[in-house]
């Protein structure tokens, strides 16, 4: 009979005490490991992570925004404390198991998987609130059967976080599934979303014609796929433990909005401009949150012209993705 792989879960850490308890209570049921890469949290998220025996907590001294050097961290870290055979899991602390993937026969698929498969499940939305899910594809990479000399292809944003062999076998799971609590806070995702912005700006990764349409504040709450009621089962089984799967805790300044506001004052505004992060008022928030600078936003005209620019192509593209579509259609009705 093989040896039971270990369950590691590597997290990343930066003022998450809002949803960190529930992650904890909750990934301390089936992960035998928690390891938390902490980049200088002030909310009293390490406090909460000494409560449990499970975690270890791992500096990320870093200032900068590098989740290709963040997930290299915690994976050489479970590398050099974990001994084979092992499951890495990368998870945010705002994702969660469903209670009833456990007993599904999916799980034990995946603790019997060879080493070196990845492995791919759903990762549903909570919409709005715990009582909607918007419905996502299987194609969430939720775990990696590690066989310890897989590199991470890794990207300084939006970067995959876990290894990925190409050509290496993978597995589907339809019976596992994390929960995304992100847009039970939408303020707070578009506060995420602005500063994703100005990083990649500053980053250099996407021209300004991309950002703004990957960045545009009127996709940000707009469902990607069907909105549903949230299954009870997927709640329940943690419930019966005592955890506290829906009440959720939004207060304000968002760090996200604190970091976007000294890159404006550090990089100047107008660096910015083009960016469509200007329907937060930050002068108003530089007067509620002071800090050493100010924020020049774009005139109204310049805005008002973008937005409408903006609307205009995002208008044709829909246009071409329709005619595409109905192009298609009409080629394989002709070939029928």
């Amino acid at each position: 009979m093989s040896e039971r792989p270990s369950i590691v879960v590597l997290t990343p850490l930066k003022n998450d005490a809002w949803i960190l308890r529930r992650f904890l209570d909750v990934t301390s049921v089936f992960a035998d490991l928690i390891i938390v890469a902490d980049q200088g949290s002030t909310d009293g998220g390490l406090e909460i992570c000494r409560e449990f025996e499970k975690v270890i907590v791992i500096d990320n001294s870093s200032s900068d925004y590098d989740e290709a050097s963040r997930q290299e961290m915690l994976i050489a870290t479970v590398r050099r404390l974990v001994p084979l055979p092992r499951i890495l899991m990368a998870l945010d602390s705002d994702e969660v198991l469903t209670a009833d993937s456990m007993e599904s026969p999916d799980w034990q698929r995946m603790l019997a998987a060879a080493p070196g498969t990845t492995v791919y499940c759903e990762k549903p939305n909570l919409f709005l609130s715990p009582a909607l899910a918007e419905r996502r594809p299987l194609d969430f990479l939720g775990a990696f059967i590690d066989d310890g000399i897989a590199e991470h292809q890794a990207k300084r944003v939006h970067s995959p976080r876990l290894p990925a062999p190409p050509g290496g076998p993978t597995l589907v799971l339809e019976g596992v599934k994390f929960l995304h609590y992100a847009l039970v806070r939408p303020e707070a995702q578009k506060a995420k979303i602005r500063m994703y912005a100005v990083l990649e700006n500053l980053m250099g990764t996407k021209p300004a014609y991309w950002r703004r349409r990957y960045y545009w504040s009127h996709r940000v709450l707009k469902p990607l796929g069907p909105v549903q009621p949230t299954p009870r089962e997927w709640f329940e089984g943690w419930e019966k433990r005592g955890i506290d799967m829906t009440s959720v805790e939004d207060t304000q300044p968002y760090w996200q909005d604190l970091a976007t506001v000294d890159l404006l004052i550090k990089h100047g505004s107008r660096r910015f401009w083009f960016d469509d992060i200007w329907h937060k008022d930050w002068k108003r928030f530089l007067s509620e949150h002071p800090r050493s600078g100010q924020v020049h936003p774009p005139p109204w005209p310049f805005l008002m012209a973008l937005d409408a620019a903006h609307s205009l192509l995002e208008e044709a593209a829909y246009l071409r993705q329709r005619l595409a579509t109905r192009h298609i259609h009409r080629k394989d009705l002709k070939n029928a």
